[in-house]
């Protein structure tokens, strides 16, 4: 009995070590754990007139990135904004410092967060803007938060995110390679057909013999005689 016990404990440790030693993540793509660092001002709000303070339901918000990085997504919390648009101020190594405010391109023109903005729908609800086109070099983001109902006074954007990539979640990666022979494996499963002469093999002829049972394909199913009473299972 020792050494039949003694056999299985060998090869389970001979199983645990074949193993290949994975290690998942749940934040399957690296910039989903590390969002770009950066820096905020504001809302500031936006006068038409300097000297005459009167709201106009609109105000912008500056994010400073602490080092020129590429862009892909933005996330955030609303907070009855109607509607937002991203201006990009991008750095040209090339010519030295980061351009002038002349400079800004638009980024998202008009991102439309709450359809009716009299209304609470989309007030505080979560959104994620994606680039459309490749934003690299970028040193500061300007959003330009607008409301244009006079029952909001009050209007800006909560747990603003950065990140590089797009799309966050990715597939899984791993510390340690799958072993050639698993990926062999299972890609020839993946992609595995069954060939003319296969298909006819498994096609199923029902022949009841005389003993009321059916052949197929190296088994034998057992079948239920139409006279058999079902009320005879206790």
């Amino acid at each position: 009995m020792s050494g039949g016990a003694d056999d299985k404990i060998k090869e389970d440790n001979e199983c645990r070590t074949m193993r290949p030693k994975l290690k998942y993540s749940m934040s399957y793509c690296p910039s989903m754990s590390r969002p770009l660092d950066f820096s905020v001002k504001g809302p500031v709000p936006i006068y038409i007139h300097k000297k005459q303070k009167v709201l106009t339901g609109c105000s912008y918000i500056e994010l400073k990135l602490q080092k020129h990085s590429k862009v892909g997504e933005i996330t955030f919390r609303n907070y009855y904004t109607a509607s937002v648009s991203v201006l990009l101020l991008k750095s040209n190594t090339l010519q030295g410092p980061a351009m002038g405010s002349r400079n800004w391109e638009v980024g998202i023109k008009n991102r439309t967060l709450m359809n009716q903005p009299h209304c609470e729908n989309g007030a505080q609800d979560y959104f994620s803007l994606f680039s459309t086109e490749a934003w690299n070099n970028v040193s500061k983001l300007k959003i330009i938060l607008r409301q244009p109902s006079p029952m909001c006074k009050t209007f800006h954007l909560e747990e603003i995110k950065l990140y590089a990539d797009v799309p966050r979640f990715g597939r899984p990666f791993f510390e340690q390679k799958l072993p050639p022979y698993l990926i062999h494996n299972t890609t020839a499963a993946i992609s595995w057909r069954p060939s003319t002469k296969t298909y006819n093999e498994m096609q199923f002829a029902h022949r009841p013999d005389t003993n009321n049972k059916t052949q197929c394909l190296g088994y034998v199913v057992e079948q239920v005689p139409n006279n058999y009473d079902s009320s005879k299972i206790m």
